[in-house]
């Protein structure tokens, strides 16, 4: 079974009828990631719920295990370094394959203290797909070459639900992708927007459905792949 880490704020369980996936939830106490024993119940759907129904729902025959690391309250706009820090080591101890991350910083020197673990994750084959803030300028660590950092088509040139892959960049943008925020919106009942971090789940789901094909699939060779399968304009 595949092993997906989704960094965010809580995800709470949602009504999911046929193949659910095994989810597990965990929180930072005391600088350690611990399990999460409470019950998110309530008709509130905040941005870790919103990623897990847009990954849910483009992989539903997919067998994989979801491990919701919640480093973000939903009273917080942004995340702690720390934390986030403290969430990549569980990752690389507890044999986490692809890791879903909708927070960075455009800070270098924060930047520098993700740099070591992120590296370690990239040695040990964990794939890692990191959103860019909305403004696409340099971001850590969607931005780091051992990251697959991604944004938003916000200019609608891709088809709906496809990514493009870039060979080169300035920023050190990866991938566009272009997914039906929309249509969503329309079904939850509730406005989302188009932002870079709901780009993430959804790449996430592409790389599970590569990998659910029988192919080998690692960070060290994700981007042939990933070239492989982007649109051609």
């Amino acid at each position: 079974m595949i092993h997906i880490a989704i960094i965010d704020t809580y995800v709470k369980e949602i009504k999911i009828i046929g193949n659910r996936k095994p989810m597990y939830h965990y929180k930072i106490k005391k600088n350690k990631v611990i399990k999460d024993r409470k019950k998110y119940i309530g008709k509130v759907l905040n941005h870790g719920c919103i990623c897990y129904q847009i990954l849910y729902e483009n992989s539903v025959e997919i067998e994989y295990s979801l491990h919701c690391i919640k480093v973000i309250e939903d009273k917080e706009s942004k995340g702690d370094i720390k934390k986030l820090m403290i969430a990549l080591e569980w990752c690389l101890q507890n044999k986490i394959q692809i890791i879903s991350l909708s927070i960075g910083t455009r800070s270098s020197l924060d930047g520098e203290l993700l740099k070591p673990v992120l590296w370690k994750l990239y040695e040990m084959g964990v794939i890692v797909i990191a959103a860019f803030n909305n403004q696409n300028t340099l971001t850590y660590p969607a931005a780091f070459d051992f990251v697959i950092g991604v944004c938003i088509d916000n200019k609608s040139i891709l088809p709906l639900n496809s990514f493009i892959y870039l060979e080169k960049n300035e920023n050190n943008i990866d991938i566009i992708a272009q997914y039906n925020i929309k249509d969503l919106e329309r079904r939850m009942g509730i406005q989302i927007g188009e932002y870079n971090s709901y780009v993430v789940p959804f790449i996430v789901s592409e790389i599970l459905k590569i990998k659910a094909a029988g192919n080998y699939v690692s960070s060290k060779n994700i981007r042939e792949y990933l070239k492989e399968y982007s649109v051609k304009l």
